[in-house]
């Protein structure tokens, strides 16, 4: 009797233990996970006029405006971290911003709106929308993005995906070509396996 006691107390004492250990390891995880990031390489391209001015005719057509491979270099990552490996979570844009580089003095005045799409696939199939415009100021040469609350994990466990940005003119373009580069920053959480 007195060792079924001691049995029972010993049982009791080990599944307490085992509880609170399974419990605590969230709490650890937790603890272990972080954040990281990225501020993905500036894009630099141009549009011609004579690429985009079809669009024009079609009235309200949303034509690629240019698109571009971001490349995640999660090993490097883990690496700079000390982590063999990881799961990716909570991955998203941060900002996104498009910017007239050449010539000088060209504002947005013929854009009427713009979206940021990302997608696996280098034709940009099944890809979703990360950032979008609202209004913005005539006269602008410079636009900053709504960034969508999309996640976008499998893309960055990948290492590859692609951006493309989409837009609908409102008039042509003001001169031959337009010089642009597209600003934009990631993040996303590292969870310690």
């Amino acid at each position: 009797t007195t060792i079924m006691k001691r049995i029972a107390f010993s049982l009791l004492l080990l599944v307490s233990a085992l509880l609170v250990v399974t419990s605590g390891c969230d709490k650890v995880k937790d603890l272990a996970s972080f954040d990281v990031r990225t501020n993905l390489p500036d894009y630099k391209f141009t549009i011609d006029s004579a690429t985009v001015s079809p669009a024009l005719k079609m009235g309200g057509t949303e034509v690629l405006l240019g698109y571009f491979p971001a490349v995640v270099n999660i090993d490097s990552v883990f690496s700079h971290y000390g982590v063999d490996k990881a799961d990716i979570e909570n991955s998203s844009f941060t900002m996104v911003q498009l910017t007239i580089q050449s010539p000088e003095g060209v504002t947005f005045d013929w854009l009427s709106s713009a979206r940021i799409v990302v997608a696996s696939s280098p034709t940009l199939a099944g890809g979703v929308q990360v950032a979008h415009t609202a209004t913005f100021s005539s006269g602008s040469s410079t636009i900053t993005f709504i960034v969508d609350e999309t996640g976008i994990n499998n893309m960055i466990t990948n290492g590859v995906f692609y951006v493309g940005i989409y837009g609908i003119l409102s008039g042509p373009l003001p001169v031959q070509t337009v010089g642009l580069a597209l600003q934009s920053q990631i993040v996303y959480t590292v969870n310690p396996l």
